[in-house]
């Protein structure tokens, strides 16, 4: 009744990372307009990626979790003061940046930046203290790189560890989702479907149009811990100057 039409994307890593898949989905709204190719002709670059050894590592270990979904919105004021709190605790600022890769590079070429926190640190910390170490370890990212090209890992760091204590989180704000064009213009959300049962994760998308600001998609807590955490995912007003 809306006049709208939905498009659904199934897309695994053994094809192609985030970027890769906005790539995708990019080229069929270019044919979906009737354009002759895709406005960005795909990239391979395979010789770019790196190969290293792989490393012996048992299967990984799933366990079904039984999460529950919760979804909160934040505006642009809120993200402003978040930012306005980091620079005057920490000196520095926050900012959004576009990848360093070719203009349509399409793979699978993504590497884990794991953050180890108590749960009491993060529970009883600031929202800086957070964002304080995911930038730190983002910064270690080029070094965590270069060392695991030249197999300088004891241990794979993509073994990837699906428990409880666990979070996985992905930013959708980027990748060129939110730019798809299949003849009526931008979409109005973009959403993922579904979540696996065993991980826990956080997706940062967009709010529904014309909404501005971020939404945040989570499945990641159990029933007994929902309302507690709904009531600490709930942004408060920001204040007033």
């Amino acid at each position: 009744t809306c006049g709208g039409f939905v498009v659904g994307l199934i897309s695994v890593h053994t094809i192609a990372d985030g970027l890769g898949a906005g790539q995708f989905i990019n080229a069929v709204g270019d044919y979906a307009r009737g354009l002759p190719k895709p406005r960005v002709s795909p990239v391979w670059a395979r010789d770019l990626i790196p190969d290293p050894p792989r490393m012996p590592a048992p299967p990984p270990k799933l366990e079904l979790l039984d999460l529950r979904e919760f979804t909160v919105d934040l505006t642009p004021d809120h993200i402003a003061k978040a930012k306005s709190d980091f620079f005057m605790s920490m000196g520095q600022r926050c900012s959004a940046f576009d990848v360093g890769a070719a203009e349509g590079f399409y793979g699978n070429c993504f590497y884990p930046v794991t953050v180890t926190c108590s749960s009491a640190e993060v529970a009883t910390g600031e929202v800086v203290d957070v964002v304080r170490a995911v930038r730190d370890a983002k910064a270690r990212l080029a070094g965590d790189v270069a060392r695991w090209a030249v197999g300088g890992f004891a241990q794979d760091p993509y073994e990837l560890r699906f428990t409880y204590d666990s979070l996985f989180v992905s930013d959708w704000t980027r990748l060129g989702f939110l730019e798809a064009d299949y003849g009526w213009g931008a979409p109005t959300h973009v959403v993922p479907f579904s979540y696996h049962p065993f991980m826990a994760v956080a997706v940062i998308g967009a709010p529904p149009a014309p909404k501005i600001g971020a939404r945040v998609m989570t499945m990641c807590v159990e029933e007994a811990h929902l309302p507690e955490f709904r009531d600490q995912m709930n942004p408060s007003p920001p204040a007033s100057n």
